[in-house]
């Protein structure tokens, strides 16, 4: 059995200054290695016969990437026992993968910049691993195609499991060293730590610590024939959810409580003069407000969420098109005077941000996570007269 618990780390001002660093590093590691990959890519299956379409130079093993997938690093991987995985008779493949191809390129990358040396070669290997899962997910159809992201939007950074120890109140992190976090809940001794990702919020740095048991065997799902109570989950925007058993839950309209604060705090920043600190002060505070709404948002919605989930042995929720919902109103132009005509667009913002506020998506995902520790189902019914019935 695994479980995630979190806590905010109390870092030293060096140490914090390190982890910044790093967020920037890896940041810019992580996107080159993207660009490799699409440009790889663009080569293995875009471009043909072809290694650069500029000069139509053609494709051989001397100019061009012998690994579709990735260019970056040494594609042939050293026959040696120690990298053999298990007592398995395959003959062993000399060609690596692209997360071994990008990821032998890290100790020329420490040679040629010198300053990744300060960066933890397990944090640059992670990174690497998730980029790589998520060209795996994209191939399966089950996220979008990976995009490059800035600065603003990198804010994690994670090590490898076995590598962080936990003493007390105490963290250690490999090349961070020691440092405190506000124990707010007891770590069982028998759990084993396992992958640390250090996040930044706006209110300072936190770990989230992954845990693993093998002896706490996970609850299974209840069969069919345990299958006893039944209960439906009408989500809506006055009411939040309104149950077949009769139970309605009003909606809280979290944003809208901050919406006030919120318009101050923003007005304030953009009166800041652009690079002054003030500014970047101004710039923590709209922070602060958003990070305070998505809390009592989450707090909200996990109460909920486990009162759904012991409400029956089969939850129901209706089968809704959210994107759908929340599309923009097709545009109406005047046949004589060419121009646009008003299509109920500006009418309907309002109500895009109240399915927004509402958060029917994370309270179906909430209401799962919580179910399955019961073993009660949770299932989605065609939303067609679904309020009526």
């Amino acid at each position: 059995m695994q479980i995630a618990y979190r806590f905010k780390l109390i870092p030293t001002p060096e140490q914090d200054a390190q982890m910044t660093s790093w967020l920037g590093m890896v940041c810019a590691h992580v996107n080159y290695n993207l660009a490799d990959r699409i440009d790889s890519y663009n080569q293995g299956f875009i471009q043909g016969n072809f290694c650069v379409l500029r000069s139509r130079a053609v494709a051989c093993p001397l100019t061009c990437s012998v690994v579709r997938s990735a260019s970056n690093g040494n594609p042939w991987k050293e026959d040696k026992p120690s990298l053999r995985r298990g007592k398995s008779e395959k003959p062993f493949n000399h060609k690596r993968s692209a997360y071994e191809v990008q990821s032998s390129s890290l100790k020329l990358l420490k040679q040629t910049r010198p300053w990744y040396q300060l960066v933890n070669t397990d944090v640059l290997q992670q990174a690497l691993r998730h980029l790589d899962t998520a060209f795996n997910r994209f191939f399966r159809g089950e996220a979008k195609f990976p995009r490059f992201k800035s600065r603003s939007q990198f804010n994690s950074f994670e090590f490898k499991p076995r590598t962080v120890q936990l003493k007390g109140n105490h963290i250690i992190l490999p090349t961070l060293g020691d440092m405190r976090f506000f124990k707010s809940r007891d770590i069982p001794t028998t759990w084993e730590v396992r992958a640390v990702t250090v996040s930044r919020a706006a209110d300072g740095w936190y770990a989230s610590i992954l845990l693993r048991d093998e002896t706490v065997p996970n609850l299974p799902k209840k069969k069919l024939e345990e299958l006893k109570t039944v209960n439906g989950v009408d989500r809506g925007i006055k009411k939040i959810t309104a149950e077949a058993s009769g139970t309605v839950t009003p909606n809280p309209q979290i944003g809208q409580r901050f919406e006030r604060l919120l318009q101050i705090r923003q007005r304030r920043l953009s009166r800041k003069k652009k690079g002054s600190k003030n500014r970047v002060k101004a710039r923590v505070r709209v922070a602060r407000v958003h990070q305070k709404i998505t809390r009592v948002r989450e707090d909200f919605q996990w109460q909920l969420a486990k009162n759904l989930a012991t409400s029956a042995d089969v939850i129901g929720f209706e089968d809704l098109n959210i994107k759908g919902m929340k599309a923009r109103c097709k545009p109406r132009k005047d046949p004589e005077t060419g121009k646009y005509l008003k299509n109920g667009q500006a009418a309907k913002v309002a109500l895009n941000r109240a399915i927004s506020d509402a958060g029917w998506y994370n309270l179906f995902l909430k209401t799962k996570h919580q179910a399955a520790k019961l073993g009660n189902w949770v299932v989605e019914v065609p939303a067609r007269h679904s309020s009526q019935e």
